[in-house]
């Protein structure tokens, strides 16, 4: 701001207020598009004259243009610059900027999206002022979904995502939680942003296929199975059911000609005794039984001990088709079976102790007896 002539009387306050104004908005708030210089001072002719010079001196030897251009399209507001003049540093200042060129494209997909693996796929975004890489590594910003008639595909969950920058493109491999199915798909992006300072969002979408997934219908077919195993289970708890009660059946027809009466007849069977004496021996004994055998003290009796604790004839052992009886012959000391004291006839099984006077019996049917006995009893219940 230069001033040739002497302020004329009364003006200088109003100079003074503009000098003020130069200074304090212009040069303090940084808005200066060149020098202030006051040669106000003297009011002469010479102090104007060399105010002059040395602003010419400024604009011709010390005043110089400098082009800037920012590695993006964005506006950061204030930066310090440094400039060096001569191989000399001169101090950093600051420098506001504001303008850039307007965008409004945003990001788009490159190409078709590529199968990678069966729950894998690939893709590249494009943009002229680059992608947001923060944002293309955000899952919520991808949607693959199954293709069907009614637009309520299955969704599949975005378990990684892998990016690789290249100038202004971007890679992007996307891998899905569960294998995918061999099928058509939508992938859906948005919220994915340029680099460019309006910031464009791209919402696109997409449409591939998968060959190298899963058979669709055997998965569902085995998540059924999964499912309702125990359906199966049951059923086939009833189908054994029903097999062994025909298997029962088949095995009560095999005796329905016997006569109730003709069970009861005398018969003849082998069975052994495992016989501990009040010595404390033990001896085996195997023996014919024809309708019955007959244990006790007296020496008429087919086993007989010398034991003042058993009577005379103590009990017997009758046999008939049905299988083998005990009966205690109204003995003094009583006749048990298993411990347990028995007071009528009781049938005996293969393993049960017999106990009178001081002697021990373990009854025993040969295999083939067993058996017979078995199907005999089931018919007679």
């Amino acid at each position: 701001m230069l001033n040739r002539k002497p302020p004329k009387s009364g003006s200088s306050a109003g100079s003074d207020e503009k000098i003020s104004y130069t200074r304090n908005q212009i040069l303090e708030e940084k808005n200066s598009r060149g020098y202030y210089y006051d040669c106000s001072v003297e009011a002469t002719p010479e102090s104007v004259d060399a105010a002059f010079n040395t602003l010419t001196t400024l604009w011709q030897k010390e005043t110089y243009v400098v082009n800037l251009t920012a590695s993006t399209n964005q506006t950061a507001g204030r930066g310090k610059l440094a400039l060096t003049v001569n191989n000399s540093a001169v101090g950093k200042i600051y420098v506001d900027y504001s303008a850039y060129d307007k965008d409004s494209d945003a990001p788009a997909l490159v190409g078709d999206v590529e199968e990678v693996s069966s729950n894998s796929i690939k893709f590249s975004i494009q943009d002229q002022n680059g992608v947001n890489n923060m944002d293309a590594n955000e899952a919520a910003n991808y949607m693959i979904q199954t293709v069907s008639d009614n637009g309520e595909g299955k969704v599949w969950s975005i378990e990684s995502i892998n990016t690789a920058v290249s100038g202004n493109q971007i890679t992007v491999t996307l891998t899905t939680g569960e294998e995918l199915y061999n099928d058509s798909y939508t992938l859906h992006l948005t919220n994915i942003r340029d680099k460019s300072q309006d910031q464009n969002e791209m919402d696109v979408t997409a449409e591939f296929k998968i060959t190298t997934g899963l058979d669709a219908k055997k998965v569902e077919f085995q998540n059924t199975i999964k499912s309702y195993w125990w359906i199966g289970l049951i059923v086939l708890v009833l189908i054994i059911g029903v097999i062994i009660v025909i298997v029962i059946r088949r095995k009560k027809t095999e005796v329905v000609g016997v006569v109730p009466d003709d069970l009861e007849k005398a018969d003849t069977k082998k069975i052994r005794l495992t016989i501990t004496d009040r010595a404390g021996m033990i001896k085996d004994v195997e023996w014919n039984v024809e309708g019955s055998l007959f244990v006790g003290r007296s020496d008429i009796c087919n086993i007989f001990f010398d034991d003042d604790r058993l009577s005379k004839q103590h009990f017997v052992i009758e046999v008939n088709k049905m299988g083998c009886y005990i009966v205690d012959l109204e003995s003094t000391n009583g006749t048990f079976v298993n411990g347990v004291k028995i007071t009528n006839r009781r049938m005996l099984l293969d393993g049960d102790v017999i106990t009178a006077g001081r002697e021990k019996f373990v009854f025993h049917l040969p295999k083939q007896q067993l058996e017979t006995q078995d199907v005999v009893s089931e018919e007679g219940k």
